[in-house]
């Protein structure tokens, strides 16, 4: 039996398509429906903005309350990507279909800012986890 290694390049393919795939899963639409106030209106769960989903410079307001014009993203509050790294390629396809798929509970809806914020963030720690690594070799 040959031992099987998936190449880099194979795994950023396959992240990309269960990506694709997860925005028609059930959890993903609850997650925006949790955080809809109003027609292309939605609630930031980090800032607790109201963000203009539509994302055009119009001025609209509800309730009094100015909404900010921004993209929103679907983000899983505990990273799809382990902060670590995956220990394996081997397991590497369940545990990434496993992550990926949560409950809407485990899923947090963000403006643009709170994204870019904690995937910087995340970013961070993972390159001191690979130069840790580095180090150890």
């Amino acid at each position: 039996m040959s031992k099987s290694h998936i190449d880099e390049k194979t795994v950023k393919y396959v992240n990309s398509q269960l990506r694709r795939l997860f925005r028609y899963s059930s959890a993903y639409k609850d997650c925006k429906a949790r955080c809809r106030v109003d027609k292309e209106l939605y609630r930031c769960e980090g800032c607790k903005a109201l963000i203009n989903k539509n994302g055009k410079d119009d001025r609209v307001e509800y309730e009094g309350e100015v909404a900010l014009p921004e993209k929103m993203y679907v983000d899983h509050i505990e990273p799809f990507v382990p902060l670590a790294g995956w220990d394996s390629n081997l397991v590497w396809a369940r545990l990434a279909i496993e992550r990926m798929f949560l409950c809407a509970e485990g899923l947090q809806y963000l403006c643009h800012t709170c994204h870019k914020k904690k995937t910087t963030e995340e970013n961070r720690i993972r390159r001191l986890y690979r130069e840790q690594r580095k180090k150890n070799i």
